[in-house]
């Protein structure tokens, strides 16, 4: 039996396996970690077969030459259960370990080195290939997000608008949106390590990506922005944790209030600061100078990040379109050259195990005058 198995981010692909078999394919091909549970038979696409198969089946007269036509029975719709929603990073590491097999399927095709080197390992090559796709994938994965979060911040940092130091000593950054965007995208491991490298580089490192393209230990405990820097790595953990916990059923008002919460938690560090740390403002002037004059600018930051949210998810999708159209295009290749050489070997089967019969010009068949002329020698 065909099926068609669907994914909810509209991924799919046809399948003969059966169905205690589907888990490994769909890691195999969309690179999502599936259990049985997770996975949902459209009951409409049942029924209709058996209805079909109930008016297909009857039986035709005796001496009628023509046989009945069955139609070809549509593939069996299966749905991964939209209870689990892939997040992000789920996504983003399933389409790593499908670029993994990708590059690896490429080598082999290109380079005979490779090829002699699987000779070699022999039965070890499926235990390397796993080790590689299940540790050392995810490992460069992940610090490829750390390092493009950090450089991301840095970026962020540059956009900056100087304030009056009657209106705030602090001034207006994209930072909050870096932060939004990791945590929303990358969990709350990824997000809070890349602020953390960060603020090492900014400040241990010396590197000049700090705000107006300042660096060191003093910056980061020791100015109007110390509060706010901090603020950044909790600011991120819980949006992260947001992401994770609700990646299952998160609409654009949940975003928003997602955004809302862990943003606030910035400014709690940020106002914190300026009452009570190096400037020692007070709450009132704390609040004054650390908060209102960020708001309109924070209204446009979220808006943006909503935006970028779905823009990465659809950059995301793309890519993996493209990857995973090639890996089962492979499949299926592959598929197709196993099936014509058991054809090949069933024809060559066939014909080696049929004795030769010939015939004599009295039309006997040779294999009775052999048996025949044996019978009479004895």
């Amino acid at each position: 039996m065909q099926y068609l198995v669907v994914s909810p981010l509209g991924e799919s692909f046809e399948s003969s396996s059966r169905i205690d078999d589907l888990g490994k394919e769909i890691e195999r091909k969309l690179g999502y970690k599936v259990s049985q549970q997770h996975l949902t038979i459209e009951s409409e696409n049942i029924s209709q077969i058996r209805r079909r198969r109930g008016q297909d089946h009857s039986i035709g007269r005796i001496g009628s030459t023509s046989t009945p036509m069955v139609e070809e029975e549509p593939p069996v719709k299966i749905l991964v259960n939209p209870s689990w929603y892939p997040s992000f990073l789920d996504a983003y590491m399933a389409l790593m370990r499908s670029v993994f097999d990708l590059i690896l399927i490429k080598s082999e095709r290109r380079f005979d080195l490779v090829k002699k080197w699987h000779l070699k390992l022999g039965t070890c090559h499926p235990l390397l290939k796993t080790i590689v796709s299940n540790a050392v994938v995810p490992f460069i994965s992940n610090m490829l997000l750390v390092i493009f979060g950090a450089c991301l911040m840095g970026v962020c940092a540059q956009i900056s608008i100087s304030l009056p130091s009657s209106i705030s000593a602090v001034p207006i950054t994209g930072q909050t949106f870096g932060v939004l965007w990791l945590g929303s995208l990358t969990g709350f491991v990824i997000a809070p390590l890349s602020i953390l490298l960060y603020l090492f580089c900014g400040s241990v490192l010396d590197i000049p990506w700090f705000s107006n393209q300042t660096h060191g230990n003093l910056v980061l405990f020791q100015s109007s922005s110390s509060g706010f820097l901090i603020g950044f790595v909790f600011s991120a953990l819980i949006c992260g944790w947001f992401c994770s916990k609700m990646a299952s059923d998160r609409t654009i008002m949940m975003n928003l209030l997602m955004l809302c919460l862990s943003n606030a938690v910035t400014f709690v560090f940020g106002c914190g600061w300026l009452a009570f740390g190096v400037p020692n403002l007070g709450l009132s002037k704390g609040i004054e100078k650390g908060l209102v004059p960020f708001l309109p600018g924070e209204t446009i930051k979220i808006s943006l990040v909503l935006v970028m949210i779905r823009l990465s998810w659809f950059v995301l999708f793309q890519i993996r379109k493209v990857v995973l159209k090639h890996l089962i295009d492979h499949d299926n290749a592959n598929s197709n050259i196993s099936s014509s050489v058991n054809v090949e070997e069933g024809q060559l089967q066939i014909q080696t195990s049929t004795p030769m019969t010939t015939i004599n010009e009295d039309g006997d068949d040779n294999r009775c005058l052999s048996t025949c002329s044996n019978i009479s020698n004895q």
